[in-house]
């Protein structure tokens, strides 16, 4: 079944598609999957990652293992600007690098409560993720109905 109307030349995937499926909404279905695993793959698999690091920074950071950090702290020029801020606050070394820890606990402790909220979100977006796929399907299956070409 070959469709030569202007709908199906502007998608050459459906278009490509729609030559060996004899349905137009099975085309319209596997289309809808290639689309969909190509935005929502990567999406999920970078937020799968990115959570894991954020786990890992707040779980190293709360036990002081912090050897990234401590390897940064002990270079000269950064511990010349770190003794030079703590004279500035009447603190020692020690005491400095204790806040620094400090700090960068709460601020990735944060981080991970700020993304726990922002879950709270990811029903309605799932609801318009799914609005968005049924758009998608009866645009790509009814598309020339809807365009009201003259083919």
């Amino acid at each position: 079944m070959k469709c030569s109307c202007r709908f199906c030349r502007r998608y050459p995937v459906y278009r490509f598609i729609v030559r060996y499926v004899r349905w137009k909404s099975v085309a319209s279905l596997i289309t809808l999957f290639i689309i969909v695993t190509v935005i929502v793959g990567p999406v999920i698999y970078l937020s799968f990652l990115l959570a894991i690091e954020f786990k890992n920074l707040a779980s190293s950071a709360e036990g002081g293992k912090t050897f990234v950090l401590q390897d940064v702290i002990e270079l000269p020029w950064v511990r010349g600007i770190l003794d030079s801020i703590a004279s500035l606050f009447n603190m020692t070394y020690e005491d400095m690098v204790q806040k620094i820890r400090e700090i960068i606990t709460r601020l990735s402790q944060g981080v991970i409560v700020a993304i726990t909220k922002g879950l709270g979100d990811v029903f309605s977006s799932i609801l318009n993720f799914i609005f968005m796929v049924f758009a998608v399907f009866f645009l790509l299956m009814d598309g020339p109905y809807y365009a009201k070409e003259d083919t």
